[in-house]
């Protein structure tokens, strides 16, 4: 019997295992049972048959431009393909108008000075809870200031009569009168003209939904009081996860293919269109009427290929308006569709 040389070691050992494989016994595509020639789609990582391998998006909305895509027959819906090869939605920028001067809806009262130095003093507290040392510090320093006036009460007098002279010199401008806007007649206005936009072009019209138009105004309503102008909210949500705690869906099956999720446009407008100053100070506004508001909103939807695209939308039946007014007279509107 031959003996193995004392130098010559098995690396058997040391090589790596083989990966386990899935067996994968038919194809992921639904009411297709095909077990032969299965391959993996490169965006979601699913086994499909050689007649089911090509990935389509899921839905419409908010990829108009790709359209074509999603009616292609037997290919399967991806969630994967739009995230991977649609490029991201650029809203284009809005024309800046000027701050006018008086809120049309109710605003909070201005805090007193007592509450801003409360809160103050409470957000350095919390800031400083972890440092010991900058706490005891902080407030050395406070008891310090404190005693320093409490012997010098002359300083004390003297920052009141500065405030009181402040206050004597401030006016108060009582600002320019201004029609009364009704935010519900504003969104019938759009919806009818939107539905004459689509009978323009041979559409069926759409229908007004309630739920929707919650949806839409409570998201209108959102932008007005933290005064920013986006799809998604503060919370990083879009229309289609903004509606689901609502208890709204979107879901549409048309054989070959479905859709699920909500389309949205958004539009900022103003309640004037321009302002007249006499002396540095606001004489006039030239308002605009609700006809104008609700015209101008929907001409510039026209006027905006992407926005143009989900009003003209053959698989839409009905959409939901949502209108909003906030401090500084910009008018917020919000177009959801299913």
């Amino acid at each position: 019997m031959r003996k193995k040389h004392p130098l010559r070691r098995s690396y058997t050992h040391l090589q790596p295992k083989k990966k386990y494989t899935a067996w994968v016994n038919e194809c992921s595509y639904h009411d297709c049972h095909e077990t032969e020639n299965l391959s993996k789609c490169v965006y979601c990582r699913k086994y499909y048959c050689n007649k089911h391998l090509q990935a389509k998006p899921t839905s419409a909305p908010p990829w108009i431009d790709k359209e074509p895509l999603w009616r292609i027959e037997n290919a399967h819906p991806c969630p994967e393909f739009i995230p991977k090869t649609a490029e991201p939605i650029i809203i284009p920028p809005l024309k800046p108008r000027p701050h006018p001067t008086q809120p049309p809806l109710p605003t909070p009262p201005e805090p007193s000075f007592l509450d801003k130095t409360r809160r103050w003093f409470s957000y350095r507290w919390f800031y400083f809870k972890n440092y010991q040392l900058k706490k005891l510090l902080f407030i050395l320093a406070f008891v310090g200031v404190c005693y320093y006036l409490y012997l010098n009460p002359q300083y004390i007098q003297r920052g009141t009569e500065i405030l009181q002279n402040l206050t004597r010199n401030i006016t108060i401008s009582t600002g320019v009168s201004k029609p009364e806007i009704n935010t519900s007649e504003i969104e019938l206005e759009i919806h009818n003209l939107v539905n004459t936009e689509r009978q323009k072009n041979g559409l069926a019209p759409l229908q007004l939904d309630a739920k929707l138009s919650d949806i839409a105004r409570a998201h209108s309503v959102d932008m007005a009081i933290n005064h920013y102008f986006s799809h998604y909210n503060l919370e990083s949500q879009d229309p289609t996860s903004r509606g689901i705690p609502a208890g709204y869906t979107c879901y549409k099956n048309y054989g070959s293919y479905y859709t699920n999720g909500l389309g949205e446009n958004i539009f900022q407008n103003n309640l004037y269109s321009s302002v007249t100053y006499t002396n540095g100070v606001v004489s006039s506004y030239d308002w605009n009427t609700q006809d104008e508001i609700a015209s101008s909103t929907v001409s510039g939807w026209m006027s905006s290929p992407g926005h143009r695209g989900n009003i003209l939308n053959v698989t839409y039946d009905r959409e939901g308006i949502g209108v909003a007014i906030s401090s500084d007279d910009k008018v917020y509107v919000t177009q959801d569709f299913c």
